[in-house]
């Protein structure tokens, strides 16, 4: 079975960024080029620089998308724009939206997950395609980091991690955004009762994977890549790991939409 295990996050200062619904972004795969445009112009710091970056006339097999985005991460992290948690943890999120006028809550659980092939606990359900795990492979390559996560389902049957999550909450957010027609709100996990808790209750259950599938097998193919040229792995090397947002199957938010079609920017 994956190991399940707090991380140290790199999150926006908002001591700079001051409004967040203007920086963040959907995963690569359900971006047009124009609402890539859109993204590009809300923010200096928004984070389709790094998820998705535009594509230039004249690029090259050294100066191109994939450059830019490492650049522009390095450069975040020195300026201070990105800054590094001191202590690992899980991160409880949040997601409220509304569905057919009605309105939603998905509560996920952000974590690292310890990378095994597929059907060693982890399962997949739809086919992937070269050109975009090439992309996705190139960007991690250049950028060693994850940007977005991979989503994954388990089943909570005794209700032990949804009361853990439950409690947690009581806590105060360390993120609040809120969006022309969503929100988004995010808490830090890092007592050690709810910690240990979760990966003991985590790390039995078999985890489906419900969007990501070409994430999750360009971080394995980059797994394989980085320990290929080191004399010695011990398995703890952060390239063994992805960042999964992990979801209760009977989660009433809970609601998997086809990506065929793009995703709006909230004009927030």
């Amino acid at each position: 079975m994956a190991e399940i295990c707090p991380f140290r996050r790199i999150r926006y200062n908002q001591g700079i960024v001051k409004d967040l619904a203007k920086v963040i972004c959907p995963p690569y795969d359900v971006i047009a080029p124009e609402q890539q445009r859109i993204y590009y112009k809300m923010s200096d710091y928004n984070a389709i620089r790094l998820e998705h970056a535009i594509e230039q006339p004249g690029d090259n097999a050294t100066d191109n998308k994939y450059s830019r985005a490492a650049v522009t991460f390095q450069q975040w992290l020195k300026e201070g724009v990105l800054q590094v948690e001191g202590q690992p943890a899980f991160y409880m999120h949040d997601h409220y939206f509304a569905h057919l006028e009605e309105k939603k809550k998905r509560r996920g659980l952000i974590a690292r997950v310890g990378l095994v092939p597929w059907g060693d606990g982890i399962y997949p359900h739809e086919e992937t395609f070269s050109k975009a795990k090439s992309d996705r492979l190139q960007i991690i390559r250049a950028c060693q980091a994850n940007f977005s996560s991979v989503l994954a389902l388990y089943q909570d049957s005794g209700g032990e991690v949804v009361k853990i999550l439950s409690e947690a909450s009581q806590d105060k957010p360390v993120m609040e955004v809120a969006c022309s027609d969503e929100g988004h709100v995010v808490w830090t996990v890092t007592k050690p009762k709810f910690v240990q808790r979760i990966s003991e209750l985590l790390v039995a259950q078999p985890l489906y994977i419900a969007d990501g599938h070409h994430r999750y097998e360009t971080a394995l193919a980059y797994q394989q890549e980085r320990a290929r040229k080191l004399p010695y792995v011990t398995g703890k090397e952060a390239f063994n790991y992805v960042i999964v947002t992990l979801v209760d199957f009977s989660d009433p938010g809970l609601i998997i939409l086809s990506a065929s079609f793009p995703i709006k920017p909230s004009a927030a």
